[in-house]
């Protein structure tokens, strides 16, 4: 995703750099089942919390059942790893089956190379030169007391 965002921002391009972002989006769009661990919402991690107390609780009372039979602290500490182990291979998959990247910014890009065919370099994108600009203003904000401030900044 980086050689793509960088190569985007090019001041012009030819036929191969925009092959090159072709390439550079469709590879990141290949690996990026790999981070849907890490775009859980909050209603997902929610769901893995839950899924994992219900494992908890449920493991908690078969440990009870075998410790009154009377388990060795080797068959204990194998038992708990392996509803450890079960634990977090369950809460991942939550994770997984409920997270997604279908949102605008990810949808945009897929065509950017086309963009960049029909009208050139797509600088005019970039926020860049904006936030840039408004640096002085949000830094004198975050030194005011947020209360009236203007007077403050000025």
């Amino acid at each position: 995703m980086t050689d793509f965002a960088l190569l985007s921002r090019y001041r012009s391009h030819t036929n191969s750099t925009i092959g090159y972002t072709r390439e550079y989006l469709q590879e990141s769009h290949r690996s990026k089942d790999d981070f849907l661990h890490y775009r859980a919402t909050k209603a997902t991690k929610g769901r893995a919390d839950l899924v994992s107390k219900e494992l908890t609780e449920r493991n908690k009372s078969q440990n009870v059942e075998a410790n009154a039979n009377g388990r060795t602290a080797a068959q204990k500490a194998r038992a708990v790893a392996e509803d450890s182990d079960e634990r977090a291979y369950l809460v991942n998959q939550v994770l997984i089956e409920h997270s997604y990247f279908n949102f605008p910014k990810i949808y945009l890009i897929m065509h950017w190379a086309n963009q960049i065919s029909r009208y050139g370099s797509l600088l005019q994108y970039s926020t860049q030169d904006c936030e840039t600009s408004h640096k002085a203003l949000k830094d004198a904000y975050s030194r005011s007391n947020h209360v009236d401030s203007i007077p403050q900044i000025h």
